[in-house]
């Protein structure tokens, strides 16, 4: 039986993260709470640091990243509605379409 964090998982799964976190910050290469190109990372919404699907990836700088590990959910810096990840784009829940809201 394998346990996560094995050997094998630890060399595929960190090889997939170091891919993706790159391919998140050529794609979005500001912090989307405030806008700055500086100190970039890349934070898991969820909290979950094996979960690295597209959605729940969002690039932040330093300062941000710290703040949004205390918070439940990310919010929009404009309403501090939830911001939700589509089509590519992090966007505040009252810019969504209708039958994604």
């Amino acid at each position: 039986m394998r346990v996560r964090g094995d050997m094998w998982d630890r060399r595929v799964l960190g090889g997939l993260w170091r891919w993706r976190r790159t391919r998140v910050l050529e794609l979005t290469p500001f912090c989307i709470l405030c806008n700055t190109e500086d100190s970039l990372q890349v934070h898991h919404v969820d909290g979950n640091r094996w979960n690295n699907t597209w959605a729940n990836l969002a690039p932040l700088c330093k300062p941000c990243h710290i703040k949004a590990q205390r918070l439940p959910y990310l919010g929009c810096p404009d309403c501090g509605n939830l911001l939700h990840y589509f089509e590519g784009l992090w966007l505040c829940e009252s810019a969504l379409p209708v039958q994604y809201a």
